[in-house]
């Protein structure tokens, strides 16, 4: 069989088609070699540190994860100024899932990074690669680390949420995993509405004293009770709040005694330690190897590590719906307290007969503690009752003068043959027996002994409630107490008090 030319003078190859015996296929033309352009010739071929980064491969019992770090170590300090400005998109990029000219821009993008020149148009999986090597510790370290992962965060979170969201779980395990302070970044360790509602709750049963408001609104966040919305509630927001504290501090303290768990633990989940395992979903080894290790972030958010094995000790809010316990309480308080207050609208007794008398005794208590307040408060200052006497003094003499009173005259020359009386008149200065004067002495007698003390107070011219608030003073420093008392418009001795006054007026 004659075969026919091509175009070009040559007669064509025949090739049979697999099962057919006289099938023929016809090539025409010709190929002739094309040269490959210098640059890509250039990027094909790698500095002597990538070839040796090539020529690492995983070693027995290591995982891909200590390969990338031993990679990643080899070029740590490399440099190139290659441009790659092609499309890479690879879910975990490492360098091995890179070309040569994919991996040459990957380092030129470094280097230039590095040097504070910046590309936000790279591929987002460099962004990725980078943020390994500085999980694994390559490169910047530290604080400075932690900065450049910030700075990766902000140009390439916006292109990708994804980036975003790991990037802000990756930097949290960055600053526990070097010892960083979480005040660097206080938004990463932010507790949940959640978990500081227990918190306050927690501590409102121990009894300790929280602001009303901050209560109320840790009890609705918590999920336990919607008596917030109550009309008695927001009539009453403060009263109630305190009720509901003291009334949850008596129940806790009634369950404990009877060896239930914890109240706000069985509504709202206790504090527990489970498994932490850092930079997950990332090629992450653990270069520094802790044996002991702790880092504390908040109240409820402390990471632990012994001998490699991570874990946390955190809050467990695992109940989707709260337990009742604690909407029962808040009922029952709502409903006493519309009884105590007259409110109208009475609620029906709900399940919450367990807490009765819990509400019952922290109600009590609170319309006592209102009492009391409201009740006038009397002060007495003990050292102004001595001015206070030294001017009834003066307006007693002043009013006891007769109107028609003669002049004064040059009295008589006083004798041994004086009376009694006249004497105990002269005497009024403290002597060596106590700071009473006579006339006190004499009164404070005449009380205690049951002899006639109108009848002294009359002839000596004393006022007798200014004269027993001046013993009562006096006698404070020395007895500790008030010794005498009125009975109506009579004074009396405090019989508690009778043998230890004696040797005041007896000297």
């Amino acid at each position: 069989m004659s075969g026919k030319k091509s175009a070009t003078g040559k007669a064509a190859r025949p090739e049979k088609f697999p099962g057919r015996k006289d099938a023929m296929i016809h090539y025409t033309g010709e190929y002739s070699d094309i040269p490959i352009p210098s640059d890509a010739r250039q990027a094909q071929a790698l500095p002597e540190t990538l070839e040796k980064l090539r020529s690492l491969t995983r070693e027995e019992n290591s995982g891909a994860e200590e390969l990338f770090y031993r990679q990643a170590k080899l070029a740590e300090n490399y440099e190139d100024d290659s441009v790659y400005s092609g499309e890479f998109i690879w879910y975990n990029p490492t360098y091995e899932r890179m070309n040569n000219r994919v991996l040459r821009g990957y380092f030129g993008w470094r280097t230039r990074l590095r040097a504070g020149k910046p590309e936000p148009g790279a591929p987002v999986s460099f962004a990725y690669v980078l943020a390994y090597e500085l999980m694994d510790g390559i490169g910047e370290q530290g604080k400075a680390g932690f900065e450049r992962m910030k700075q990766l965060r902000d140009m390439f979170g916006e292109r990708s949420s994804a980036f975003a969201a790991s990037m802000n779980y990756w930097m949290h395990d960055f600053l526990i995993y070097n010892n960083l302070p979480a005040d660097l970044a206080p938004e990463l360790f932010r507790e949940s509405e959640r978990g500081a509602a227990a918190r306050v709750l927690e501590a409102a049963q121990r009894g300790e004293e929280q602001d009303p408001g901050i209560f109320l609104e840790a009890c609705e966040k918590a999920g336990t009770s919607r008596t917030g919305t109550s009309a008695f509630v927001r009539k009453n927001r403060e009263a109630y709040a305190q009720v509901l504290m003291k009334a949850l501090f008596l129940a806790n303290e009634r369950d404990r005694q009877c060896g239930r768990a914890d109240l706000a633990q069985r509504c709202l989940g206790g504090v527990v330690r489970i498994p932490w395992y850092p930079f997950r979903s990332a090629p992450f080894f653990d270069y520094r190897a802790y044996k002991d290790f702790r880092y504390e972030a908040g109240p409820d958010q402390v990471y632990m590590c012994r001998d490699g094995n991570w874990t946390r000790q955190a809050r467990s809010l695992t109940h989707s719906v709260p337990y009742p316990g604690f909407a029962d309480l808040c009922q029952e308080t709502d409903r006493q307290m519309r009884q105590a207050w007259h409110f109208g609208h009475p609620l029906k007794r709900g399940p919450g007969v367990w807490f009765e008398e819990p509400v019952k005794e922290a109600v009590a208590a609170y319309t006592r503690e209102q009492e009391e307040a409201a009740r006038p408060k009397i002060s007495l200052d003990m050292g102004s009752l001595g001015k206070i006497r030294r001017d009834a003094d003066t307006t007693r003499d002043a009013l006891l003068v007769d109107e028609d009173e003669a002049p004064a005259v040059p009295e008589p020359e006083k004798t041994g043959e004086q009376t009694s009386a006249d004497s105990s008149a002269a005497e009024q200065a403290p002597d060596a027996g106590g700071n009473l004067t006579a006339d006190e002495r004499e009164i404070l007698r005449r009380i205690a002994e049951g002899g006639d003390w109108k009848e002294y107070a009359a002839q000596h011219r004393l006022m007798l409630s200014m004269t027993v608030d001046s013993i009562n003073e006096k006698l404070m420093d020395e007895i500790g107490d008030t010794v005498l008392e009125w009975d109506g418009d009579t004074p009396e001795i405090i019989e508690d008090y009778r043998e230890d006054i004696r040797a005041f007026y007896e000297t």
